[in-house]
């Protein structure tokens, strides 16, 4: 299949990339960045929507997957309007060129678990209310609604990704890479932002990766799909921070924060069974084989 991913330079945008690459896809990417790895064909950015219509008629990709755009909830609260633009406005962008440019490829949108906020009740089903508690969230809810006017307006196929919590040996950044860089560092111990108490749904990139590329090859009955992607287990931070320590063989003390980080919720878990009802073959690998490949990874300096 032929894929087109905007953000292609960034950790997620880059990571899926590769995979599909791997697994026989041809994969063109925008960014502004000029340091990709050979195998990616980067394209120019396009200053507007009729140019990126026109690159998107050139391309005719099968599948488009839209990995720009902002991705700190943190930063979202010293720059909402920034947020705003990077979030609400390039993804809008994107569905009006795929509109004007007349061809109907099936596009991704990377969706958060911030559009749930603090939940009702675990594990969060698709249908659970949306209680957005950050700019982020409130934007990533935006961003789902302009897909459901371009899926019923326009009949543009979309899956909306509602991502929990992401980790992989791309990423330099959010809890996981945080984690690793203090293990490793001169510190005498771990301070951690929040209580440690906080409960969260980690998937590795790779499980994402392997459930966009079955997704894109999934006939679906409808034009609109939203689905959960988590691993539907959760983890406490404190107890995340144990597995790291086993697996590198370095042990400190824990320091909690007084108090939870403003905007983030207290518990999540994903209920998957939505996304494994479509991909039947997709199981999530453990936390553990996953967080050793990061760390391997990093430990390497392999990127």
């Amino acid at each position: 299949m032929r894929w087109l991913i905007t953000g292609g330079n960034g950790f997620l945008g880059l990571s899926i990339a590769e995979y599909l690459v791997r697994t026989g896809n041809s994969v063109s990417g925008l960014t502004r960045r000029a340091e990709l790895p050979a195998w990616f064909r980067r394209l120019g950015y396009p200053g507007s929507i009729e140019a990126l219509a026109g690159l998107i008629q050139v391309e005719q990709p099968d599948c488009i997957l839209h990995a720009a755009g902002a991705a700190s909830v943190t930063a979202s609260w010293g720059s909402p309007v920034e947020d705003f633009v990077d979030s609400v406005v390039s993804w809008h962008a994107l569905l009006e060129a795929t509109r004007r440019s007349g061809i109907k490829p099936k596009l991704f949108f990377p969706s958060s678990a911030a559009v749930f906020g603090n939940p009702a009740r675990l594990p969060i089903p698709e249908g659970a209310e949306p209680k957005p508690i950050s700019p982020y969230g409130f934007h990533k809810l935006v961003c789902e609604e302009l897909a459901a006017e371009y899926a019923e307006l326009w009949d543009l196929p979309i899956v909306v990704c509602r991502l929990f919590s992401v980790f992989g040996p791309r990423q330099r950044r959010l809890l996981v890479w945080e984690l690793f860089e203090q293990i490793f560092s001169d510190s005498l111990a771990i301070r951690l932002q929040g209580t440690g108490l906080e409960e969260r749904d980690y998937l590795g990139i790779s499980d994402i990766a392997e459930a966009v590329d079955l997704l894109a090859k999934t006939q679906s009955s409808t034009l609109l799909e939203t689905y959960n992607f988590g691993s539907g287990a959760s983890l406490r931070v404190i107890d995340l921070v144990a597995i790291l320590q086993r697996l590198t063989g370095v042990q400190k003390p824990v320091v909690p924060g007084p108090s939870g980080r403003h905007g983030d919720p207290l518990h999540w878990r994903a209920d998957n069974g939505r996304l494994r009802e479509a991909l039947p073959a997709w199981c999530p690998q453990p936390i553990e084989r996953g967080l050793a490949e990061c760390l391997a990874t990093w430990k390497a300096g392999l990127f």
